[in-house]
């Protein structure tokens, strides 16, 4: 799908059109001209051809919901619901809407009672007609809505992706990641962050033929929908366009809530492929730096889980993965075996009563610790849950104690970090430098 392509009617046209303006005259307290050129150091035009069109906006497609069987969709006013590329076939409706997926077709039952039946062998698009408000699971949204049938002639789940221009998409994001409460600093820092980290998966998964762009979900950004957050609408206005990039590409710019003082590198914590070199980035390696995050609840915790549980969630674990791991039956101790280069433990070694060890990854470990995707293991109440991959392990009897330091993987911006270093007076600019050393920042568009 064409990332230009206009995907939004009515109020989200008039929206987003409103948006520009505002970002084009917020950008000259940012440091750059509405025509894009950079006034402070570090600050670079990417893309000189395209940097005084800010109108050429990407969309982007967010996947809000995987494999379900029905959805309500329960705002207010009409919406028109098309068949892709069917646009002869579009219905004006009545909200709310009832939409589930038949070897028929779509089934939507509409505000009035009235049962349509549509094609399932294409994407089915709702969008809000004039000023109608969509909701689903109380989340507003302004873009368009697709319902992508999941593979397979006798599937009837679907997926439910949302497509809109990026910059409407981000003050969503930054809503979700930070508090209410938190400086414009830090809120500016996290829009250029996020910026940066949408695009570069966005491209990743297009240059693959995927049909949506990014998670609404910690898989990748956290999305709330449409927000009324004003710092976070403000934050997405004064820095648009905004991207970090490193080596002549947009920077996978990863961030978490706490790193605990010790910064993990990116190389360390996921796989390093030909299709992930980005991974080697130097601005999202580990690195001497100061980290202010002691604010944070999850800066030092302490948990205590059951030997028995932890070895049935490592087992389940690696038969999920394909490791090696999976035969493990006890767990007698756990400890780091490697390093990064600032002292954070970046791998470890667990032994089993007999003697037989396992090496996991920090991040491994940390997605180890909490896995549920198995018959008879739930999901670790907040309590019990371990955060990070920052660990030490120790064992009493038949529990295990595990002391940690932060909340995340620990690449990258540190979202306390990044509002202890807002309250102290600097800029989102110097934030950034802080935490992606060597990066640059630029207009993409």
């Amino acid at each position: 799908m064409d990332a230009g392509s206009a995907s939004t009617t009515g109020k989200s046209s008039a929206h987003f059109f409103t948006w520009i303006v505002i970002a084009a005259a917020a950008a000259v307290s940012f440091g750059l001209s509405p025509s894009c050129r950079s006034t402070a150091p570090g600050e670079r035009q990417l893309g000189a051809a395209n940097a005084a069109r800010l109108v050429e906006t990407p969309n982007i497609r967010v996947r809000l919901a995987s494999k379900q069987k029905s959805v309500s969709i329960d705002g207010e006013g009409d919406v028109i619901v098309t068949p892709l590329g069917k646009r002869a076939q579009a219905q004006v409706l009545q909200q709310p809407l009832e939409v589930g997926l038949s070897q028929s077709g779509f089934v939507v039952r509409d505000g009035a009672g009235v049962r349509r039946v549509f094609d399932r062998s294409t994407s089915l698009r709702i969008v809000g007609r004039a000023n109608a408000l969509v909701k689903i699971n109380k989340a507003r949204h302004d873009g368009a809505l697709d319902l992508y049938p999941r593979l397979g002639a006798r599937t009837t789940t679907f997926d439910v992706i949302e497509e809109l221009p990026i910059e409407l998409y981000l003050p969503g994001v930054l809503a979700k990641e930070l508090y209410a409460s938190w400086k414009l600093q830090a809120y500016e820092a996290q829009a250029i962050a996020a910026r940066s980290y949408a695009l570069h998966e966005m491209s990743r998964r297009r240059s693959l033929g995927a049909y949506f762009d990014i998670e609404g979900s910690v898989l990748d950004q956290a999305y709330a929908g449409a927000t009324s957050n004003k710092t976070a609408r403000k934050a997405v206005a004064k820095t648009v366009g905004l991207v970090m990039t490193s080596e002549g590409g947009v920077l996978r710019a990863y961030y978490s809530s706490t790193c605990g003082g010790r910064a993990a590198s990116a190389s360390d914590t996921w796989p390093v492929t030909p299709a992930s070199e980005f991974n080697l980035a130097p601005p999202i390696q580990a690195h001497e730096r100061d980290c202010t995050c002691t604010k944070s609840p999850y800066h030092r915790w302490e948990v205590r889980r059951p030997r028995s549980d932890l070895a049935r969630r490592f087992a389940a674990f690696g038969k999920h993965h394909g490791l090696s791991v999976r035969k493990i039956r006890s767990v007698s101790t756990i400890r780091p075996m490697e390093w990064n280069e600032i002292g954070r433990p970046s791998a470890y070694r667990i032994s089993d009563a007999t003697g037989n060890t396992w090496k996991l990854s920090a991040e491994q470990l940390r997605t180890a610790c909490n896995f549920h995707g198995a018959k008879g293991l739930s999901k670790p109440s907040s309590k019990m849950r371990v955060r990070s991959g920052d660990l030490e392990f120790e064992t009493r009897g038949q529990e295990i104690v595990v002391r940690g330091r932060g909340f995340g993987h620990g690449v990258g911006l540190c979202q306390f970090g990044a509002q202890a270093m807002a309250k102290d007076g600097h800029t989102p600019v110097a934030i950034l430098r802080h935490y992606y050393p060597e990066a640059q920042i630029e207009r993409s568009y």
